[in-house]
């Protein structure tokens, strides 16, 4: 059995594509396959299905349209294996092989690990598993959201396999393709540039020029704005006739976070549950499920830590963290602070959109997430990354986000385990004595007491 998203939604089974049944059912089926591999709330499909202003009966219809689904995939007989249920929801299990978006999502970070030739055509790979816009025939608001999310990733893949065909000497050649890019996404400046670079290497400086002054004219008359920097140097470039032009294009570096907070302190008689927290996460091998450990109880903190700071050189792509206050942050706030780090600058308005941008920011990248101190489910589930190989630790006082039990370490409410090096922690970093606290200072010095752990 097979699912596509890159384009209408469609399942197949031995060559022959199956009915799924009504728009409501196939809703849920997007839903679920968007987020394979995970639980999806059923508030989650509720709001999809609805909207904000669901019937009385939502709860109750999401579940004859589940039903119904099984049906369908021919998953009748418990316990399911293909469409189970997973509290605080359910879960579909399609992966790499299964899914096209998870054969996207595996190419492209495969073509990240070869060299620029053979990248290239893994990168087309990627690209042709699309059939057109992502779940394009799906009625609903929420998967259209997601959807443009997705949008990105290809136009990313895209953009980085025209920079190494275009390094490699193919000229010509891309300069129909990239117009037809720049059609279809006339405000995306990175393409505008590429086109640009392959008329000017085409010997074709007027055309390249032009290419420029289009773009200049569109934009203010839009949003009344000028091209970035990065586009006006070329321009200028090219109007020099600069010898670099003729060499191969470069990529402009992805910025790498590095936000964990500085360990002040080791914990002692802890090492099995480090181990296996280090364990889960440490490798997600050739599974396209995001890895994910909770950990629950006193000292929980400080345990995280030590692990984020054991686990970093797994996560060469970067580490974020942030301090959730048992659930007092919105994550509309923390993702456009996730976003900057990741050098995005336009963040959207919706918190929908700034999760569907993260995820696609991070899709193929090795990024290590510290959500400390989170509250409910809901205030989680927008900042988790789409999948592998990126990998969560989170912490919290009671909500494990409807993870299985073997992925949430929970400690033992009594006496704090024993630091291995207290006298290396400076005194005004300390906190004071008899507060409770479970975790160090952030990564600035700062004179003010260390805020109390909600553990």
């Amino acid at each position: 059995m097979y699912f596509r998203i890159l384009g209408p939604l469609s399942v197949t089974h031995d060559g022959n594509e199956l009915h799924l049944g009504g728009s409501l059912q196939r809703v849920v089926m997007a839903m679920l396959l968007l987020d394979a591999g995970r639980a999806v709330p059923m508030s989650r499909l509720i709001e999809a299905a609805w909207g904000e202003f669901p019937p009385e009966t939502a709860r109750n219809q999401i579940q004859i349209r589940v039903s119904q689904l099984r049906r369908a995939l021919g998953d009748t007989a418990q316990p399911y294996e293909l469409l189970r249920t997973a509290p605080p929801g359910y879960l579909i299990s399609a992966g790499a092989g299964r899914l096209d978006l998870a054969d996207f999502e595996a190419l492209t970070a495969r073509a990240r690990r070869e060299e620029p030739g053979r990248a290239a055509r893994t990168l087309r790979q990627a690209l042709a598993l699309w059939r057109g816009p992502a779940l394009s025939d799906v009625g609903s608001d929420l998967v259209r959201t997601i959807a443009h999310g997705l949008q990105e990733r290809r136009l990313l893949a895209h953009e980085q396999c025209v920079e190494l065909e275009l390094a490699a000497g193919r000229r010509e050649q891309l300069v129909a393709e990239l117009r037809a890019l720049v059609r279809d996404n006339p405000l995306r400046e990175r393409l505008h540039g590429l086109l640009m670079l392959a008329l000017y290497r085409s010997g074709r400086q007027a055309d390249a020029l032009e290419v420029f002054r289009a773009y200049r004219t569109m934009l203010f008359d839009t949003l009344g704005l000028a091209p970035g920097e990065q586009l006006r140097r070329l321009e200028l470039a090219i109007l020099n006739q600069e010898a670099q032009l003729d060499g191969p294009a470069v990529a402009r570096p992805m910025p790498v976070p590095r936000q964990l907070p500085p360990m002040i302190s080791r914990l002692a008689e802890r090492t099995a549950e480090l181990r296996h927290i280090c364990s889960l996460l440490g490798d997600a091998g050739d599974s396209c499920e995001l890895p994910i450990v909770a950990v629950v109880g006193e000292g929980k903190s400080e345990l995280a830590l030590q692990a984020a700071h054991r686990l970093a050189p797994a996560y060469p792509d970067g580490h974020l963290y942030v301090d959730l206050r048992g659930g007092d942050l919105r994550p509309a706030d923390v993702l456009s602070r996730f976003l900057r780090a990741l050098d995005v600058s336009a963040v959207p308005r919706r918190t929908e959109e700034r999760a569907a941008l993260f995820r696609s920011t991070v899709a193929g990248r090795r990024v290590l997430l510290l959500l400390d101190n989170a509250g409910s489910g809901e205030q989680i589930w927008p900042l988790l990354p789409g999948g592998a190989p990126c990998g969560v630790l989170i912490t919290s006082r009671h909500h494990t986000a409807g993870l299985p039990d073997r992925n949430v370490v929970r400690l033992p409410q009594h006496a704090r385990p024993r630091r291995s090096s207290p006298g290396l922690i400076p005194s005004r970093a300390r906190a004071a004595p008899g507060s409770g606290s479970d975790r160090p200072e952030s990564s600035s010095c700062r004179t003010e007491p260390v805020r109390r752990d909600r553990t």
